[in-house]
């Protein structure tokens, strides 16, 4: 009883903030006219409809005049979003810090990048069933985002940073990159065994063929990956 009359009210509020007269109760059941709660604390209201808004525990997130928002997702700093154009197209798109860079790199593929005096993070997503996927949830490092023509997708991100004494010179820091791909068909998202160190922060990555990879490091080098 206690979750109806709070359902209530939230409809009733929502409802004269949009400017709409509360003539009916709009709930989950009303479908695309009323609100869908959804991933625990999350509600859209007025579902279905352009310009819709996304609501976390009854706080406004977001709107966007031009999409009709269905997904969201929070990010390190602020959130991502998915809507559906008026051409029917699916797009995430970014809101939070004023400073945070939000990029579409393709396929279906989006960046995010954030930096702060004490660090900088960097975070790819797509969209996969209607719902925003963080390729690698556990990392705030990944990067390098490169897609063949096939759809087949190639991201690192840093494992490791350590210094490293040299003999020679000043000591170095070091990362350690792991190599992440992308299947196009099945979505799985496949951890190569390579561990490939150098002492710059990023990694260059390219297509060579469908099964095999190249990267070049700092100094120079270049060496393949073969992938299945």
């Amino acid at each position: 009883m206690f979750g109806k009359i709070l359902n209530c009210c939230l409809v009733t509020f929502l409802l004269l903030v949009s400017g709409i007269a509360p003539a009916q109760e709009l709930g989950v059941e009303s479908g695309n006219s009323g609100i869908v709660e959804f991933k625990d604390d999350y509600q859209i209201f007025p579902a279905g409809q352009q310009g819709n808004s996304i609501y976390r525990e009854r706080t406004h997130l977001v709107s966007r005049k031009n999409l009709i928002l269905f997904d969201i997702h929070e990010a390190p700093v602020g959130y991502i979003y998915a809507g559906t154009t008026a051409t029917k197209q699916q797009v995430l798109g970014y809101t939070g810090s004023a400073a945070a860079k939000f990029k579409n790199m393709g396929m279906g593929y989006y960046q995010l990048r954030t930096k702060s005096k004490k660090s900088s993070v960097s975070k790819l997503y797509r969209l996969v069933n209607d719902k925003i996927q963080d390729l690698l949830p556990n990392s705030r490092t990944a990067n390098g985002l490169t897609v063949n023509k096939n759809g087949k997708a190639v991201f690192f991100h840093i494992a490791k940073g350590e210094r490293v004494q040299q003999e020679d010179g000043p000591d170095r820091y070091r990362y350690t990159f792991k190599i992440h791909v992308v299947e196009p068909d099945s979505g799985q998202i496949i951890t190569l065994p390579s561990i490939i160190q150098d002492f710059r922060s990023s990694l260059k990555i390219k297509w060579l063929s469908d099964n095999m990879l190249g990267y070049v490091l700092s100094d120079g080098q270049t060496a393949q990956i073969s992938y299945r």
